[in-house]
């Protein structure tokens, strides 16, 4: 995936911003299928990657849907605003008002109960780059994550599954519905991926997934 990615952006000239805004566009859409009404809270974990620039994208259309998003940023404010394509868009979420929440120093139980107080979580810490076991605190902050009895939805794929082998790379989230982007992951049909994909919905981004040039 990261490859068409890369294809997309270098070979095609398709902006990064532009895709990510699909992205994020795409996953607030789903979202608000799951929501109980106008007004509800959605809890979005973000990391400081692209997707978590997915994760800043869907919350500033949930904003606009009227909904009351809140991101949790495992990371800086400072560091990560205005710069690359995530920070772009943690930019526009900021200059819009939605509140961001610096969530690196959160006891893992804390962001367990900002879950467990909204309608919806938001999973959009790791995506497919990931490939090495996850180290703490992140197994125990997915572990507060899956107890918190919310609809989960998965940005691309669930934090902690590896895409290709479908197996949890150290623990993963338990995602109620997955919306993932351009094609559905190997690892969503083999090794555990179906225990923790959930219902999986393909969305397009704007990305050919055929005869990119490079």
């Amino acid at each position: 995936m990261q490859a068409l990615d890369r294809r997309a952006i270098e070979g095609l000239g398709i902006p990064g911003l532009c895709l990510m805004e699909n992205a994020g566009r795409a996953v607030a859409q789903e979202a608000l299928r799951l929501l109980p009404g106008p007004g509800a809270s959605v809890a979005l974990l973000c990391g400081k990657g692209n997707n978590g620039g997915d994760g800043f994208v869907a919350a500033r259309h949930l904003a606009i849907a009227g909904a009351r998003p809140t991101c949790y940023l495992f990371g800086r404010i400072e560091e990560l605003r205005g710069k690359g394509d995530a920070g772009v868009h943690l930019e526009a979420c900021l200059r819009m008002g939605v509140d961001v929440v610096e969530a690196g120093e959160m006891p893992a139980e804390q962001v367990g109960a900002a879950c467990t107080v909204s309608a919806l979580v938001v999973d959009a810490l790791f995506g497919t780059g990931l490939d090495r076991p996850l180290r703490a605190p992140w197994p125990e902050v997915i572990h507060a994550v899956n107890g918190c009895e919310r609809p989960i939805l998965a940005v691309d794929l669930p934090s902690g599954l590896d895409a290709d082998t479908g197996l949890p790379l150290g623990a993963a989230v338990r995602a109620t519905l997955t919306v993932t982007m351009a094609l559905p992951k190997l690892g969503f049909s083999t090794g555990r991926g179906p225990e923790f994909t959930g219902k999986v919905i393909v969305v397009d981004i704007g990305m050919p997934v055929q005869n990119i040039p490079g």
